[in-house]
């Protein structure tokens, strides 16, 4: 505060002052205050004036006379850890695929300020790929503004199939409407703790994971298994590959109109499975084929062959179309009361495709091409070299008369 009254700010103090959490005020003619609304940790410190005495000059104007520091008042006060507990239980029992699940958390907090909570619903499933046996996916999650927000929730027919809501302060409500064999596996609640700052802004306090709560579903229905089978594993460039992906049911018979497949191929282009997997092409339930973008010369037919038998061909092959490829499987039931339940995802081992190349076809074209020049360009060296002699290089020789003597001439000899 100037002479004049006029308050400055410091640069990092500015905000807070302009949101009110800094008051400072001339109560009296030699007593100044100053006063934080709203205290943080970064506010522990050492406080301290500085008082500047102006004098005024014989012409009226004003003189710094003297700088007075006060003592330092020492301002601490002992944080405590924020604790944030997170108990998830299960109000009604599960039975069976087609029920409701349901699932509440509540959430205990300490040494948290006013604090406001968010919660993410997570889903640890078992997945039988060739990259990691466990997967965590995001299903739902509720911010402290209590905004509501689909994660990885990705099936389409169960857009509405998921509630996250607020029962309380403290207390959050997550259900689950026909459940389906699929979404078997432990189900949690993550909580995240926010304290208020100032103004609108929230600081992360604290966060915590709650119990798991298990979806488990004891059938007696089918076991599914997935096998891959090729009669042409190696192949030359250009020809066809073919694959087929066999499904085997095991336990209960079931009739062919109470079963679907979705069917996705993968190719990993290399020797190992050191590689990501590609998607080559997949066929739903209802039998609409979806094909990968190729930037390839070959191309891909999918195709269902018989009830449990889905067949990849690979047209016109090339070298880099070798590799590994599998199958993966996601059983539709029917049940009982006419509902398609889905079943967990399966899925093939791999089999190796080898892409050789023709070595006969292809050099076949360049030896004749090679074979024809050599022709032409031999029979044209001996037209040259016979014109050359016939009219270009020829000689008279005169023959001498022989002397009739016993000894022959040196021409002879």
């Amino acid at each position: 505060m100037d002479g004049d009254w006029t308050l400055g700010y410091g640069e990092r103090s500015k905000q807070r002052a302009q949101d009110g959490d800094f008051i400072f005020s001339k109560e009296h003619t030699d007593t100044f205050s100053f006063r934080i609304q709203r205290t943080t940790e970064e506010d522990r410190g050492d406080y301290y004036c500085v008082v500047s005495a102006w004098a005024r000059q014989r012409n009226d104007s004003w003189a710094k006379s003297k700088d007075v520091v006060s003592k330092p008042v020492h301002i601490f006060w002992a944080s405590e850890d924020s604790v944030l507990v997170v108990k998830a239980r299960q109000p009604k029992p599960f039975f069976a695929a087609g029920n409701t699940f349901e699932m509440t958390c509540k959430v205990s907090s300490k040494n948290i300020k006013s604090p406001r909570y968010s919660v993410l619903i997570t889903a640890e499933k078992p997945v039988g790929d060739l990259s990691s046996p466990n997967e965590t996916k995001y299903i739902i999650s509720l911010d402290q503004d209590s905004v509501v927000k689909l994660e990885n929730w990705t099936d389409a027919s169960r857009v509405d199939g998921v509630v996250l809501e607020k029962v309380q302060e403290d207390e959050f409500r997550y259900r689950m409407y026909q459940t389906q064999v699929s979404d078997a596996g432990l189900y949690r609640c993550l909580v995240t703790a926010w304290s208020p700052v100032r103004g609108s802004l929230w600081r992360e306090a604290a966060t915590s994971l709650s119990n798991p709560i298990e979806i488990d579903f004891q059938t007696s229905g089918p076991i599914f298994n997935a096998s891959v089978y090729s009669d042409t594993p190696s192949v030359i460039r250009g020809e066809l590959i073919k694959l087929l992906c066999i499904i085997t049911v095991e336990g209960t018979a079931l009739d062919p109109d109470d079963m679907a497949f979705d069917v996705s191929w993968f190719a990993v282009h290399s020797f190992g499975l050191d590689k990501a997997p590609v998607l080559l092409s997949s066929l739903d339930r209802k039998g609409i084929v979806h094909t990968a973008p190729r930037d390839r010369k070959s191309d891909l037919s999918l195709e269902r062959v018989g009830e449990l038998e889905f067949l990849l061909q690979v047209h016109s092959s090339e070298d880099q179309d070798f590799g590994n490829y599998y199958c993966s499987v996601t059983p539709w039931v029917k049940s009982p009361i006419g509902s398609w339940q889905k079943e967990a995802e399966i899925f093939s081992k791999p089999v190796f495709i080898t892409v050789k190349m023709d070595v006969l076809n292809a050099f076949k074209y360049p030896l004749l091409i090679g074979a024809g020049l050599s022709a032409v360009i031999g029979l044209l060296s001996c037209l040259i070299g016979y014109c050359s002699s016939r009219w270009c290089c020829k000689k008279e020789i005169q023959e001498t008369r022989r002397e009739r003597r016993r000894l022959m001439s040196m021409e002879m000899d």
